[in-house]
C-alpha cells in the first residue's frame, strides 16, 4: 500500500499526538503544523525515530492567525509532495469566516 500524506495541525499533543504517532507507526509521510517551532521540532524527531516512520517535516501555524493557514499547507503540500489528509485537533481558531 502506499502511504499516506498527512499534515496535523495540532500534532505536537494530546490526541493530535497520539494520531501522528499511530500514523508514523503505519509508515505514514507527516508534516506537523503548530505555533511553537521547538516542539515542533522535538516531535517530529520522536515520530521520524519511530520505526515504520516514513518522512516527517513540520511547518509552523498559529490557528489566532489566519493568514498562517495557507502558507502551512502549502509547505506541507510540498514537504511530503501532495496531500492525502489534513487533521485538525487543535482546539481554538482566531477566525472561522
Amino acid at each position: 500500500a502506499n502511504a499516506v500524506n498527512a499534515a496535523i495541525l495540532g500534532g505536537t499533543r494530546g490526541i493530535g499526538r497520539a494520531l501522528a504517532r499511530a500514523l508514523a507507526e503505519r509508515g505514514a509521510r507527516l508534516c506537523l503544523l503548530g505555533r511553537d517551532e521547538a516542539e515542533l521540532a522535538k516531535s517530529a524527531a520522536d515520530l521520524a525515530a519511530r520505526a515504520d516512520a516514513g518522512a516527517v517535516s513540520s511547518a509552523r501555524c498559529d490557528l489566532d492567525s489566519p493568514a498562517d493557514f495557507g502558507p502551512a499547507l502549502d509547505a506541507a503540500e510540498q514537504a511530503l509532495g501532495g496531500l492525502d489528509l489534513v487533521v485538525v485537533t487543535a482546539g481554538a481558531f482566531g477566525s472561522q469566516e
